[in-house]
């Protein structure tokens, strides 16, 4: 039988942060959405005119990951609405609420790949 290999769009997971704020992210990526990732934090540079090097944004990288996967949170402004999830805002938050989202993240993948590994073996496939 033919598979299909769309990423169902919808499908999220929701982890409680500190402070009883929470985020809900995708639970996988389109291959549109890794790209858009791993090229985010390349910058090209040319060196000495032959081979073209090139500088890595680890900032823009890290920012963009985030934007990637979450789909909604609980943060607000200053006077209690709800903040948009955009560059703008993430880029303002504190170093500490980016790093909890980070490692959010870190947890997640590490999680979908168990995911991805159990269900290859469940059909007989090899797992990495």
């Amino acid at each position: 039988m033919p598979r299909c290999p769309l990423v169902k769009p919808n499908e999220t997971v929701r982890y409680d942060l500190k402070d009883d704020d929470w985020v809900v992210i995708k639970k996988w990526l389109d291959a549109g959405e890794e790209l858009e990732v791993s090229g985010a934090g390349l910058s090209r540079m040319t060196s000495d005119g032959n081979e073209p090097s090139y500088k890595l944004d680890w900032k823009r990288l890290r920012l963009q990951r985030i934007l990637a996967y979450v789909k909604e949170w609980s943060f607000v402004d200053f006077s209690g609405k709800p903040l948009r999830i955009t560059l703008e805002n993430l880029s303002r938050f504190s170093s500490d609420v980016v790093k909890e989202l980070d490692d959010v993240l870190d947890r997640h993948l590490k999680a979908m790949e168990a995911e991805k590994n159990a269900q290859s073996a469940e059909i007989g496939g090899e797992t990495s």
